[in-house]
């Protein structure tokens, strides 16, 4: 069975398109799955804070980056 989707939320959210305040990211095995801006907290969030960046890896592959504790988020 693959893994579940997960959302994780961050102050900041980068990519080469544009920025998004108070968003939130969906990751399924690591690939970006969606982005979502928020006013209060979604349920079922992991709350990061901070800055994520999306980024293509070398498969290109859409990743998300925190900043500030340097890890690629799964």
């Amino acid at each position: 069975m693959g893994k579940e989707l997960r959302w994780y939320a961050a102050h900041i959210v980068v990519s080469e398109h544009g920025s998004w305040k108070m968003a939130a990211v969906a990751l399924h095995d690591g690939c970006v799955m969606g982005l979502k801006q928020f006013q209060n907290e979604p349920p079922n969030t992991i709350w990061l804070g901070g800055t994520v960046e999306l980024r293509k890896d070398s498969s290109g592959k859409l990743t998300a980056y925190h900043v500030e504790s340097g890890k690629i988020l799964v």
